[in-house]
């Protein structure tokens, strides 16, 4: 009997070179994968555009800013798109209430024909009414303005007799008044029966 000799089970050099054959052809598979990967990639999303996107018809967006509602129909129409009237306001400085504040996609972009397109009515220039302060003192008539979102302008004072020293006799402009957000508001302010000797002229035109 053959005595058992361990180093008879170690690997032939034969067989350690089929596994360098086979991890060389593992690593070839992926790498030609992440190849394949990247050239499809590049082909969808670069190749295939430019490709398909010449046969496909572009219309330039035309501008319906400031027309009326039915003018941005027809003339969304015409171009060869669809009109679409979001019912949402926005508001503008510029534009008068009522006409197309706001359009989207916006003017000039290209876009395939038969292409929705978003449009917004004006909600006008936002105003805020002068609030009626008359009778309150100054401090309170200040507080209720710039709550308002008005700002507070230099005051005036006059000899009144209907109201106490420091009430509010009026506004300038007058409550009730439509002024845009920050518009300035000057207080009247009342010095009371017969003591218009007793106020220094310089202090007249403080606010208190």
């Amino acid at each position: 009997m053959t005595p058992w000799n361990s180093g008879s089970l170690r690997p032939t050099g034969r067989l350690v070179g089929w596994k360098r054959i086979a991890a060389h052809i593992v690593l070839a598979g992926a790498t030609a994968g992440a190849v394949g990967l990247a050239g499809w990639l590049v082909f969808d999303k670069i190749v295939m555009p430019r490709v398909v996107g010449r046969g496909v018809a572009l219309t330039k967006v035309p501008s319906v800013l400031g027309k009326t509602p039915e003018e941005a129909r027809e003339i969304l129409r015409e171009a060869g798109l669809e009109p679409i009237l979001d019912p949402e306001l926005k508001r503008s400085e510029h534009i008068a209430k009522g006409m197309i504040a706001l359009q989207s996609p916006n003017t000039g972009e290209e876009v395939k024909a038969g292409h929705a397109v978003r449009f917004w009515t004006s909600a006008g220039r936002v105003s805020i009414a002068v609030p009626d302060v008359k009778g309150q003192d100054s401090a309170k008539a200040a507080r209720a303005l710039e709550e308002a979102g008005l700002a507070l302008d230099s005051a005036e004072h006059e000899l009144d007799s209907s109201l106490a020293v420091g009430r509010i006799l009026r506004t300038n402009p007058v409550a009730g008044a439509n002024l845009v957000p920050g518009a300035k508001v000057r207080l009247i302010i009342s010095l009371g029966k017969d003591t218009a000797t007793m106020v220094d002229s310089s202090k007249s035109r403080g606010l208190f």
